[in-house]
């Protein structure tokens, strides 16, 4: 288990810094592209010749944490400050930054980061839109037992990592675990947060209701990750259906035999900066993902659990009056068409009519896959330091 390892390291002394070299057996970048530009501007940081993705050696830390960002330098340098603080034997654990594309000062800002992390950090640019593929890609060339997920816009605390490692440690068959979500800001809408302080264990191969886990604040134990080949990058943030990846990547999880739970001594604080007028526009996307995440249970063939999320529009709709609601009406229609949309996407994929997602559930596979195309990935801006 990750904290039985952490206990076995400090004991032996294997924990040294970085834990362990890093083979620097690499795939080469395409010079002038986008990879290569935004590597170059950190090449003096992370001490790797212009034109190579580091590859890690085998030897797995107990976690990893990755942040994934876009065009949020000044909130990310709060996020990181947070970060640094964390308790965590800093040798046992590594931060992975994935940059789905900054315009901004995002690169000055980790930089400036490896000043005071007290750990290794990694920089991985992804262009590919969306939350899903920067989290596959940071996931890619982390080495964590478990990995940990926040965004740019939360301030884990102190014992962030340490509560993770102790929650997996305890359940040997936990695939999942997610924690408190505070307000950080008082005049914020408080939509995304979940402050309850109850704790919750999920059992395997169920439906899981929406409003029970948040992506900020998730942590997945990598062996399940990788059966599950990953986030779904055509759901969250940025991809065409932009919401419900996190839901998605437990059920997926889930059926494969793992358990789940709601830890609330797992806590950060989400500074999102959305008002109440901004929640109509963002349930929107809510419902649009909801519909995708529910029609792929019956993809999986997991009937009884889609027939279990159409029925959980009643207990959201409510009352028998709330039937004729606009908010109600909004809520099916957004839900349907996400079902429909997302269904419309596969066959357009399958078809050669539209690129399916890249699959990055295994560094090796991600670092070969690179290596065969002959730098035509290369191209699309993947660079990844330590």
């Amino acid at each position: 288990m990750a904290l039985n390892l952490l206990k076995t390291m400090r004991k032996s002394g294997a924990c040294q810094p970085l834990c362990g070299a890093w083979i620097a057996s690499v795939v080469e970048i395409a010079p002038g592209s986008a990879a290569a530009i935004k590597a170059s501007a950190m090449n003096d940081q992370y001490g790797q010749p212009e034109g190579t993705m580091v590859k890690p050696e085998t030897d797995r830390l107990p976690i990893s944490l990755v942040v994934a960002t876009l065009n949020r330098g000044d909130r990310l340098e709060a996020c990181l400050r947070a970060i640094a603080a964390i308790d965590l034997d800093p040798r046992c654990w590594e931060l992975v930054v994935a940059d789905n594309g900054s315009t901004d000062a995002t690169a000055e800002v980790i930089r400036a980061a490896r000043k005071y992390m007290p750990t290794t950090i990694k920089y991985v640019f992804e262009p590919a839109r969306g939350a899903s593929a920067a989290r596959n890609s940071g996931t890619a060339v982390s080495v964590g037992q478990i990995v940990a997920y926040t965004d740019d816009d939360c301030y884990v605390a102190p014992d962030f990592l340490s509560k993770i490692l102790a929650a997996f440690d305890a359940d040997p068959e936990l695939g999942w675990v997610t924690g408190r979500v505070e307000l950080f800001d008082p005049s914020d809408d408080p939509a995304t947060t979940n402050p309850s302080r109850i704790p919750l264990h999920f059992r395997p191969k169920q439906y899981r209701l929406t409003e029970e886990v948040i992506g900020a604040n998730l942590a997945l134990r990598r062996k399940a990750f990788e059966q599950v080949e990953g986030y779904d990058e055509n759901l969250g943030a940025g991809a065409p259906l932009a919401a419900a990846e996190d839901l998605d990547v437990i059920a997926r999880i889930s059926a494969h035999g793992w358990g789940g739970a709601y830890n609330p001594d797992i806590v950060l604080s989400h500074h999102h900066g959305r008002k109440t007028a901004d929640i109509k526009k963002l349930f929107r996307q809510y419902s649009i993902g909801r519909g995708a995440y529910t029609i792929k249970y019956l993809y999986r063939g997991q009937v009884i659990a889609f027939l279990k999320g159409v029925g959980s529009l009643r207990w959201r709709v409510g009352s028998f009056f709330g039937w004729f609601s606009p908010a109600t009406f909004s809520m099916v229609f957004w839900e349907t068409y996400g079902g429909f949309a997302y269904s419309a996407l596969r066959v357009m994929q399958m078809l050669g009519l539209r690129p399916a997602p890249m699959r990055r559930d295994t560094l090796t596979t991600w670092l070969s896959s690179a290596a065969s195309q002959t730098g035509a990935r290369s191209d699309q801006g993947h660079g990844a330091r330590q």
